[in-house]
């Protein structure tokens, strides 16, 4: 991984170097309920409309953006100077307890440390999530200008097979070692759907534990997001080695 070893060449960058690449570089169409595409070595234009917004990242091995102003509904939950990384390996949002935790709070939400999640009632009318993505220069954001990224509340909701229990699908981001606040739910759930939550999560089964990250720089310690498919879905995204950038473009309607 880059992000454990950031002078060791990955396959992307190998390729490149081969002269198999004409680009060092890759990119991600995530199809909601259809086939998605991964193009190597530079993007598909025919998935995309409108010009390509890009951003220096703040740390290359993680792909990790800056981002502004980030907003739950009409509600503002973060002014900006937070970090995303941009993680299809990851299916849900994970933030800061500090700026989930209130948007849990406004729905009612209760934490199941079970499935490391909020419990909300499934009828719920979850809102909006609105993310900017900014650019960043000497390792500081410009909190100017960027990119907003809506992702509507009805993707923010995670239902069990038997629609009985329904969970927020923004999570609190855990650093290794650090502790927590949140008060939990002694909920009696099935432990086929204990399983079934944590493996669409990704949690560490038997520990509850979700979004757990290393290292990142020291400004947006416990200050980023991990911004997995439910967030990347909403655009085309790319990946970009040799210039050390992140792309978006909005999708072709």
């Amino acid at each position: 991984m880059i992000s454990r070893d950031p002078g060791v060449n990955t396959l992307i960058p190998n390729l490149h170097a081969q002269g198999k690449l004409e680009k060092s570089m890759f990119a991600f169409y995530l199809g909601d309920n259809a086939d998605g595409e991964l193009a190597v070595g530079g993007y598909d234009e025919s998935k995309m409309q409108g010009e390509i917004s890009w951003f220096n990242l703040a740390r290359p091995g993680y792909w990790l953006v800056s981002l502004g102003e980030v907003k739950f509904g009409d509600k503002q939950i973060s002014a900006g100077g937070s970090g995303g990384i941009m993680d299809t390996g990851t299916s849900l949002i994970y933030g800061p307890e500090s700026q989930v935790q209130p948007m849990a709070a406004s729905l009612g939400a209760q934490f199941v440390p079970q499935v490391g999640m909020f419990m909300v009632p499934c009828t719920t009318q979850i809102p909006d999530l609105t993310i900017n993505v900014v650019d960043t220069q000497d390792e500081k954001p410009i909190l100017t200008g960027g990119k907003a990224v809506t992702i509507p509340g009805s993707a923010l909701t995670i239902k069990d097979q038997t629609g009985q229990y329904c969970f927020l699908g923004i999570a609190i981001m855990r650093f290794a070692g650090e502790a927590s606040n949140v008060d939990t739910l002694d909920a009696d759930l099935k432990e086929e759907v204990v399983q079934e939550i944590n493996h669409l999560t990704g949690n560490n089964p038997g520990t509850g534990v979700s979004g757990v990250i290393g290292p990142v720089p020291i400004g947006m310690q416990g200050n980023s997001w991990l911004l997995g498919d439910t967030m990347l879905r909403q655009f085309y995204s790319i990946y970009d080695y040799e210039q050390k950038k992140f792309g978006i473009a909005d999708l072709k309607k």
